[in-house]
C-alpha cells in the first residue's frame, strides 16, 4: 500500500475507502493515518520504521487515541538506530503529558518551526519538569489554538517557560522584562537572551499551526487547516511560505542612532555604514563630511 498524490495505491484485496482521497501534505501524519486505518482493520500491534523524530512525537501523542496494544517505532540508521516502545512511553508520560507533547516539541524547535537560539530539547526538558503549570497551557492550546492572544494568560505562562529555558534562576515573568534584565547586568549578550515578545507570540503560532492543526488531525482523512498568514507565516516574493518573524522594526533601523562607524575622515565604502546599509549617523564623527548620506 502506498500514496499517490491524494490516492492510496494497493497490489491486494483491500478496502482503502477511509482513506483516500487524502488532503495531507506531509508524510509524517499520513504515516498516524494509515496507522489509524490498519487498527481498524482489526491489528493491534504495529511496528514504524523512520528516521524523523516527529513520527515519535505525534505516536506518543495518539498511541492511547488508537487503541493499540502495542507499538513500536524503529528510529534512525546505523549505530544510532534505536526500537522505541511507544505504549511503555505514553504510559510512563502519562495521559495529559503525551496529548501535549506535540506542542512541546514545536515549541522548542522541529521540522517546522525553529529552535530558539542555544536551547535544545534537554534544556527545554528541565524548563518544564521545572515548570509543570506549563502543561495545562499546552493542553488548552491544543484543544483550541484561537485562545492564544497576545494579551491572554495563556501568553504570560508561556512566557514565563521561555524564560526558565534561559534561566531557571530568574524570577521575572515577561520575554522583554528578561531581556533586559539578564543583559543590562551582565548575565547574557545579546544572542543569549529571550526573544522578543513580539517574536515570541509568531513562533507561537507557528508551533500551534503545526502541532494542533496539522498533527491533531494525524487520523482524519481530509484536514480541516486554516490560512498560514493568520499562524505566523508569510508569502515571499515568489508565493512561497516563509516565517513572519515579528512585528517589530529591524534593530539596525530602529537604533541606527546607535551605530558608530568610528570614521576620522569621511565615511567611504569599508565603514560600518556603508557596510550595514545605512545612513551615515550623527555619531560616525567624519570631519571632512558624510560622503555615502546625510549626516
Amino acid at each position: 500500500m502506498t500514496t499517490k498524490g491524494s490516492e492510496v495505491l494497493t497490489n491486494m484485496d483491500a478496502d482503502v475507502k477511509a482513506i483516500t482521497p487524502c488532503n495531507h501534505s506531509e508524510a509524517d501524519s499520513r504515516i498516524i493515518l494509515h496507522l489509524a486505518h490498519g487498527v481498524a482493520q482489526g491489528h493491534q500491534k504495529a511496528y514504524i520504521r523512520t528516521v524523523d523524530s516527529d513520527i515519535v512525537v505525534i505516536a506518543v501523542s495518539v498511541f492511547l487515541q488508537l487503541n493499540l496494544v502495542e507499538l513500536w517505532v524503529g528510529l534512525g540508521t546505523g549505530r544510532n538506530y534505536k526500537d522505541l516502545p511507544i505504549h511503555e512511553i505514553s504510559s510512563q508520560m502519562g495521559p495529559v503529558k503525551s496529548s501535549t507533547l506535540p506542542l512541546f516539541h514545536t515549541f522548542s524547535g522541529c521540522d517546522s518551526t525553529s529552535q530558539m537560539f542555544g536551547i535544545g530539547k534537554k534544556t527545554a526538558w528541565v524548563a518544564w519538569e521545572c515548570y509543570p503549570e506549563i502543561t495545562d497551557t499546552f493542553l488548552l492550546l491544543m484543544d483550541n489554538p484561537s485562545l492564544l492572544t497576545i494579551e491572554s494568560v495563556h501568553m504570560q505562562q508561556l512566557e514565563r517557560f521561555t524564560v526558565l529555558m534561559y534561566s531557571k534562576g530568574c524570577g521575572i515573568t515577561r520575554v522583554n522584562d528578561a531581556r533586559m534584565h539578564l543583559f543590562t547586568h551582565g548575565l547574557r549578550s545579546l544572542d543569549d537572551i529571550p526573544p522578543t515578545q513580539a517574536a515570541l507570540y509568531q513562533h507561537i503560532k507557528r508551533a500551534l499551526l503545526q502541532a494542533a492543526f496539522i498533527w491533531q488531525q494525524s487520523c482524519c482523512r481530509l484536514q480541516d487547516l486554516p490560512n498560514p498568514s493568520e499562524w505566523g507565516w508569510v508569502k515571499d516574493d515568489k508565493k512561497q511560505w516563509k516565517p513572519f518573524w515579528t512585528t517589530l522594526a529591524n534593530a539596525s533601523e530602529a537604533c541606527a542612532v546607535l551605530l558608530n562607524c568610528g570614521c576620522l575622515k569621511a565615511c567611504v565604502g569599508n565603514c560600518k555604514c556603508a557596510k550595514a546599509g545605512l545612513k551615515c549617523t550623527t555619531l560616525c564623527k567624519c570631519e571632512g563630511g558624510c560622503i555615502n548620506n546625510d549626516t
